[in-house]
C-alpha cells in the first residue's frame, strides 16, 4: 500500500503517486497537501482573503505542474521561475507574482516541516523588477459610459438581469469608494449601513475602518439584493454583496473579468481594470499627487 521506506512522519497522511496524475486538473496528490497546507494556516486565524489566495495560487501552480508531468512536491527553483515567466507572458501583474512567490515560500516551508520536501525552491525565486509606470487611470468620458447604469431590459432572463446589475454595482464600487479590491468582492451585507450610508471594511491590524458610501451607490446596492433574491439561484441565501451563482465570493480573477467584460459590452476596447478604477476614483483622493476624476455614478 506504501513504499515501506518512506521517512513522513506517522501524524502526516501519505499522500503521493503517479496514479494521480490522470485528467488536466491539479493531482488529487497536489490538492490533499495544499487542503493540508490552508487547514494549518487557517489556524493561525490569517484573514479570509489571505487563506483565499494561499489556496487559488497554489491551485494554479499545481495545474501546471500536472499539465507538464511533474510533481508538486517536486518543483525546482528553475521550475518555479519558468511558471513566473509564463505569467508575466500573460500578462499578469508583479503585484501578484509577489503574492505568488509569498505563497509558495509558505507551502514549502510546511511542506519541509513536515518532511515531506528537504529544500525551499521559492526562496531563491527572483521576480522581474517594476518599470516604475503606474497604471494608467480610466479617463473620464470612458468613465462616465462604465457608471451610467444601463437601461432596463425587460426581456432578459432574470438571472441575467441580476448579473448586469451586479457587474455594474461592482465598478461603480471600485470606483465610488476606499475599499480595496478584495475588500469589494468579499463585502457582506453587514458591513453596509444603508441608513447610515456607510460601510465597515476590516484592516490588516483587525479594527475596522468605516467609509461613507454615496445615495448612488446605495440604490445600486439596493437593486442588486433584490436581483439575487428573484433571480432564482440553487442558493437563495448568501452573506456576501456579490456572489457567484452557489453564493460563494468571487475570485480576484473573476472580479477583473467582470470588469473587463462590462467594459466590453459598454463599446470600450480599452484595458480598464480593477486597480485603474480604484486609482482614478475615491481611492485615489488618498494619493495628491494624482486629482481624482469626479464623474458621478448614475443609477437608472
Amino acid at each position: 500500500m506504501g513504499n515501506p521506506t518512506a521517512t513522513t512522519a506517522p501524524s502526516t497522511p501519505r499522500i503521493g503517486g503517479a496514479a494521480d496524475r490522470a485528467g488536466s486538473g491539479p493531482a488529487c496528490s497536489d490538492l490533499k497537501w495544499i487542503a493540508l497546507f490552508t487547514d494549518s494556516v487557517r489556524r493561525e486565524r490569517v484573514s479570509a482573503s489571505t487563506l483565499e489566495a494561499y489556496s487559488l495560487d497554489l491551485a494554479m501552480l499545481a495545474r501546471w505542474a500536472t499539465s507538464r508531468g511533474q510533481d508538486l512536491l517536486a518543483l525546482s527553483t528553475a521550475d518555479l521561475t519558468r511558471y513566473v515567466a509564463e505569467r508575466v507572458g500573460q500578462g499578469t501583474q508583479l503585484s501578484t507574482l509577489a503574492r505568488h512567490r509569498a505563497s509558495f515560500r509558505r507551502f514549502y516551508a510546511f511542506l519541509i516541516s513536515h518532511g515531506s520536501v528537504a529544500l525551499n525552491p521559492a526562496v531563491a525565486l527572483s521576480l522581474p523588477q517594476a518599470p516604475g509606470i503606474p497604471s494608467r487611470p480610466v479617463r473620464d468620458e470612458v468613465l462616465r459610459v462604465l457608471l451610467q447604469s444601463p437601461p432596463r431590459r425587460p426581456q432578459l432572463a432574470r438571472t441575467s438581469a441580476y448579473r448586469v446589475q451586479r457587474d455594474h454595482a461592482i465598478v461603480c464600487m471600485l470606483y465610488g469608494t476606499e475599499l480595496g479590491i478584495s475588500d469589494v468582492r468579499l463585502l457582506r451585507w453587514q458591513q453596509i449601513d444603508e441608513h447610515r450610508k456607510r460601510v465597515r471594511a476590516p484592516m490588516r491590524n483587525g479594527a475596522l475602518r468605516t467609509y461613507d458610501l454615496d445615495p448612488a451607490l446605495i440604490a445600486s446596492l439596493a437593486a442588486v439584493r433584490e436581483g439575487w433574491s428573484s433571480a432564482g439561484f440553487e442558493h437563495a441565501e448568501s452573506s456576501y454583496c456579490f456572489p457567484t451563482a452557489s453564493g460563494l465570493p468571487m475570485s480576484r480573477q473573476a472580479l477583473r473579468h467582470v470588469v473587463q467584460r462590462w467594459a466590453k459590452e459598454r463599446g470600450q476596447s480599452g484595458t480598464v481594470t480593477p486597480s485603474a478604477l480604484r486609482q482614478t476614483g475615491r481611492a485615489a483622493q488618498s494619493r495628491p499627487r494624482r486629482p481624482a476624476s469626479a464623474v458621478a455614478i448614475v443609477v437608472g
